[in-house]
């Protein structure tokens, strides 16, 4: 039995109402806990290019920077402003789109723990799929050829 399922039904046996704002709010600052743990600075090409996908408006940056703090990147300030799932979703790929162009090395481990992370919230309403080379964000509900 998977680790959605396991807490589903705890909260079934306690009568704990499921609440889809909480969940949203507690998977998004579970993504950025696992995104810290994995990078304290942001480097600089990460953010600017997550920012040119994501579509954040830039500002010009002193040369010779090379980082940010991750509470003053795009990538976090896009994460904690979402407000929805498609908004998250959408972050998060764009963020995933980035590191696999600049070939990041633990790209399949930061995956599994979004991964994990959306196992643990119920009811969020997200999928992580792994296809060729890639990681995709897809709905929860949404059916693939094979499963």
């Amino acid at each position: 039995m998977d680790i959605k399922r396991k807490l589903f039904n705890h909260y079934q046996r306690w009568d704990i109402k499921f609440d889809g704002e909480q969940a949203f709010i507690k998977f998004k600052n579970r993504v950025a806990v696992i995104i810290k743990s994995h990078f304290s600075i942001i480097p600089r090409i990460i953010d600017d290019k997550f920012a040119f996908l994501y579509g954040c408006s830039a500002e010009i940056i002193p040369s010779g920077y090379i980082g940010y703090d991750l509470h003053s990147s795009y990538l976090y300030t896009a994460i904690s402003t979402a407000r929805s799932i498609k908004e998250l979703a959408t972050a998060l790929q764009c963020f995933f789109l980035v590191l696999e162009a600049i070939a990041y090395s633990d790209i399949w481990v930061l995956a599994e723990a979004i991964k994990e992370a959306i196992e643990l919230s119920p009811g969020v309403g997200l999928k992580l799929m792994r296809q060729k080379n890639s990681v995709v964000f897809l709905p929860a509900d949404t059916k693939l050829s094979g499963e």
